[in-house]
């Protein structure tokens, strides 16, 4: 089994995520949500924003990076009320 595992990362093929851009989310995405309207509920905030835009942020660590970067994504979010936009962090 690793064997299959180290093949495939060293094919000369580069990785891409399985989602690539322009695809449909076909799933239903109910992580549990930590603040909010949801908090401690698992809910879906990609079926809540549906086909308005979104910023959605995957991150493993909530250091000083990904706060500054959060502060960007929040201004960015609220200058685009119009179209609706929303955002999160999972």
């Amino acid at each position: 089994m690793l064997a299959g595992v180290a093949e495939k990362c060293l094919s000369a093929e580069p990785l891409k995520s399985s989602l690539q851009p322009g695809e449909k989310i076909t799933t239903i995405f109910e992580p549990l949500n930590v603040t909010g309207e949801h908090a401690g509920e698992p809910y879906c905030l990609v079926c809540e924003n549906g086909r308005a835009p979104v910023a959605m942020l995957f991150a493993r660590d909530l250091d000083e990076p990904l706060m500054k970067l959060l502060v960007k994504i929040d201004a960015a979010t609220a200058e685009r009320q119009k179209e609706s936009m929303g955002s999160f962090v999972v």
